[in-house]
């Protein structure tokens, strides 16, 4: 008698589905602590573009990054949601433009970046799929924010 195949549920992530311009993103779980409506932001001088600025959230000063124009480039609207997330045990808030919900993906679905997606915010990613015929890039909080970014955040004293 033949056993059907069941996906094993430690083959799956879970993750918060973000829409961020085009781009759905998937960010692990594990990093997110809390999403909410956008928080009033200051914008800070000599930022690159995608960093929006400082909100103070739960008493702390956090950069604020805009997922969409991190990874678009360009000019976009305001997002309409923030995701707060952990870096290197450091504060940052992704501006998206939605929240879609926690979601169980598997990592088999991702391929490593192509050659032509190599190169600025693409480094930043874990990898590159699809989720409803729509490119998903898998985030990882660690590589997203770059050390030199982080850096600089942190060396303002803004957490």
């Amino acid at each position: 008698m033949a056993v059907p195949l069941v996906k094993s549920a430690s083959l799956l992530e879970a993750v918060l589905l973000v829409r961020a311009h085009a781009w759905y993103c998937a960010i692990p779980v594990a990093s997110v602590t809390e999403t909410c409506r956008p928080l009033p932001v200051q914008p800070v001088e000599g930022m690159p573009a995608f960093v929006r600025g400082i909100t103070v959230m739960r008493g702390k000063t956090t950069p604020v990054i805009h997922l969409g124009m991190m990874l678009a480039g360009g000019s976009i609207e305001p997002g309409r949601r923030f995701v707060a997330v952990q870096v290197r045990g450091s504060p940052v808030v992704f501006e998206v433009d939605e929240t879609i919900g926690v979601r169980h993906l598997p990592r088999s679905q991702l391929d490593t970046t192509t050659p032509l997606t190599h190169g600025g915010a693409t480094d930043r990613l874990d990898g590159v799929g699809v989720f409803n015929n729509e490119l998903l890039a898998w985030l990882d909080t660690a590589r997203i924010v770059q050390d030199d970014l982080l850096d600089l955040v942190l060396s303002e004293g803004w957490t």
